[in-house]
């Protein structure tokens, strides 16, 4: 790895391993190599069969030979654990130093990495690398704990799966009339959306679709005026501000005679 490099700001990045058996050694299999020098991480370990305790260490190198602690998780019921920045990396490995005990224990290992500060909303205070959220999987194996501190069960089954939603009008819907929806959270998402119409198409107003996050209009959205047809796929980035439903509406005008509106949305988070 270079020791001297120019490189522009990075956004953040996330890495995780498989599910892999509590064993002492490294348990990514590759370094996770970040690109570019970063300061702080986060890590959440996710952990199954009951260990009686151990050790995983998140551990940083700028050269590829010398590595460093930058974080230590060993709550058994899984928890998440920050870098204080102190120590730069460009590449990063999970590893396991010791274990006791469990039933053929496992455990998942998720580390997003920043060239700024992690901003915590509940859980104790940033950057400490002794903060720690306890619990962070409901018993749906979702992970609750975001970079933005604590959150709710819904908000991430995959920290970065995607979300979607389809729906067909009754004919003549009204204004407003919601055709598809997703929930929503405070991070940014790449939105895909398809409209058309069913076996009667609109016939007096074009372009009779929006997109919103709660109340607010996002954006207009075209759709040809032909029955059993639907859009080419219309992709916007969302940072919708919060919890709320990213919705499919009907437009500011009530369906013709008969027409079918159809929508469908997908919502993806990208950090």
């Amino acid at each position: 790895m270079p020791s001297n490099t120019t490189t522009s700001v990075q956004s953040n990045e996330t890495f995780s391993t498989s599910t892999v058996a509590i064993a002492t050694g490294v348990l990514n299999s590759n370094p996770w190599n970040c690109g570019v020098g970063m300061n702080y991480a986060e890590m959440t370990t996710v952990v199954a069969g009951t260990p009686t305790s151990f050790t995983i260490l998140l551990e940083g190198t700028y050269d590829g030979t010398n590595w460093a602690t930058i974080a230590t998780a060993s709550n058994v019921a899984g928890e998440t654990q920050y870098a204080t920045g102190a120590i730069p990396f460009l590449a990063l490995r999970a590893r396991c130093t010791a274990v006791v005990g469990g039933t053929s224990p496992t455990v998942n290992v998720y580390v997003t990495v920043s060239q700024t500060p992690f901003t915590l909303t509940a859980g104790g205070t940033s950057n400490a690398n002794n903060v720690a959220i306890t619990a962070p999987v409901d018993g749906n194996g979702n992970v609750k704990v975001s970079q933005q501190g604590a959150i709710t069960d819904a908000q991430t089954a995959n920290r970065y799966q995607s979300v979607s939603a389809t729906g067909t009008s009754t004919a003549a819907p009204t204004s407003g009339a919601i055709l598809a929806s997703v929930n929503v959270f405070d991070f940014y998402y790449q939105v895909d959306v398809v409209v058309g119409f069913g076996g009667t198409a609109e016939t007096t107003t074009a372009d009779n679709f929006v997109l919103k996050a709660g109340s607010t209009t996002l954006y207009t959205l075209p759709a040809n005026l032909v029955a059993n047809s639907q859009s080419q796929k219309l992709t916007f980035f969302v940072n919708p501000g919060g919890a709320v439903a990213l919705t499919v509406n009907v437009g500011g005008t009530g369906g013709s005679a008969g027409s079918i509106y159809k929508a469908t949305v997908v919502a993806t988070r990208l950090v």
